[in-house]
């Protein structure tokens, strides 16, 4: 499930894969793709309630960090989904790059 909120901010409340696909990149493929679309779309930054068993997951392979109370409150008047227990990661996205084509 993704929510995207105006055009910066984009929400991935749930995700998950299948105990038989595990381990297989899956996720890390769904992330890459899901990150190029947000950029197209002018997307800067992904939000993600995280569980504490997969926090240093998102924080080591897909490079999340914890957000500081001064950017929840730039947050706050977002319905953002949160569930007891979990951590809120962000990941800041870089801005789709146009690619010039020399003419000759």
């Amino acid at each position: 499930t993704i929510r995207v909120h105006g055009s910066e901010v984009a929400e991935m409340p749930l995700i998950g894969t299948r105990f038989q696909y595990r381990r297989q990149g899956m996720c890390r493929s769904l992330m890459g793709a899901l990150e190029e679309m947000l950029k197209k779309l002018g997307v800067t930054r992904l939000i993600l309630p995280a569980v504490p068993e997969l926090l240093e997951t998102w924080i080591n392979s897909f490079n999340f960090q914890h957000i500081s109370p001064s950017e929840r409150l730039e947050l706050i008047g977002l319905n953002l989904l949160s569930f007891p227990g979990t951590i809120i990661l962000q990941k800041f996205l870089a801005p789709q790059q146009c690619q010039l084509i020399k003419v000759v």
